[in-house]
């Protein structure tokens, strides 16, 4: 049975949420939070790239994954999806989440410091997180020697489209961190609720299927 399902495939009337995945290029993904805002509506909130947050229709090439919070928290945290998109926060792009807070009240961005940020893939963990549901289990991600290459790729992208010289140099003198994945974290909420925070093997297991899902 697949892990993930179309965009254009029509939910059940008792699901809210899901992790949204496509593939970009060179064995890249992107992901984001999927979120049923009003009858058969589904929207993305996704973090672009550097203050970059949108709010836009979920479309082809998208996979949905399953979200396995139960339906009343899939409900409170499409509720703060919504919100959050009225917002708009100016979120930056990094690899260190440390200080990165959502206000718990209002769910807008506190001041960041220096060289901190999320990507696509943090983003939906740091929501989760400041709604009270850790999906992860951070300490058990390994650093891998590849992704220290994506990160220098990902800096120099932020530098030259993004022009913010000020946040790359601050991006290169933050201790590198282990990198979370897309298909990790839509691996992740596949696992019920229940056994959140999800560790990295199995959170890692699903994903290798979800990224098959999105080759076939």
């Amino acid at each position: 049975m697949p892990v993930s399902a179309s965009a254009g495939t029509v939910p059940s009337s008792d699901e809210h949420l899901w992790v949204a995945i496509r593939s970009i290029n060179d064995g890249q993904n992107h992901c984001g939070l999927a979120y049923r805002r009003q009858g058969d509506e589904i929207r993305l909130l996704h973090l672009a790239f550097h203050f970059d947050l949108r709010d836009e229709a979920l479309d082809a090439p998208y996979r949905r994954v399953p979200c396995r919070l139960d339906e009343t928290n899939q409900l409170v945290v499409a509720a703060a999806a919504i919100n959050m998109a009225g917002i708009e926060p100016r979120i930056p792009y990094g690899f260190n989440d440390e200080g990165i807070v959502f206000d718990p009240d209002t769910g807008a961005l506190l001041e960041a410091p220096a060289g901190r940020g999320l990507t696509c893939a943090t983003f939906v963990t740091a929501f989760l997180n400041h709604l009270g549901f850790q999906l992860i289990d951070r300490d058990t991600w390994p650093k891998r020697a590849i992704d220290a290459i994506w990160r220098e790729q990902m800096i120099e992208a932020v530098e030259h489209h993004s022009g913010d010289a000020d946040h790359a140099g601050a991006l290169r003198s933050n201790p590198f961190a282990e990198r979370i994945r897309p298909e990790e974290v839509a691996g992740a909420s596949v696992v019920d609720f229940s056994e959140w925070p999800v560790e990295f093997g199995r959170a890692h297991e699903i994903a290798e299927e979800i990224i098959a899902e999105l080759a076939a």
